[in-house]
């Protein structure tokens, strides 16, 4: 990823700040952060998941086995045209 050490340092205050982020100083190395999830972290995560999981059944609903795997093939081709 090509991101300014700035934009991480102010995502991931935000993030820390609003309850999902632990942050630690590393022992070994005092210029190093440890970053840990939170178990509100690991919650939200969990239900978008889910979230996740639920659409894609609903998109594919009434879709056979073929066309999901055509759908896959294309989509990954599309995917690779953009790198």
């Amino acid at each position: 990823m090509n991101v300014a050490h700035p934009t991480v340092v102010g995502i991931v205050s935000r993030l820390e700040k609003n309850g999902f982020l632990k942050c630690y100083v590393d022992e070994a190395d005092k210029r190093n952060k440890i970053v840990c999830l939170t178990e509100k972290a690991i919650d939200v995560g969990e239900q978008m998941n889910a979230e996740i999981e639920m659409n894609e059944k609903k998109l594919l609903n009434n879709l056979s086995d073929d066309d999901i795997n055509s759908l896959r093939r294309i989509l990954k081709t599309i995917y690779n045209n953009l790198e």
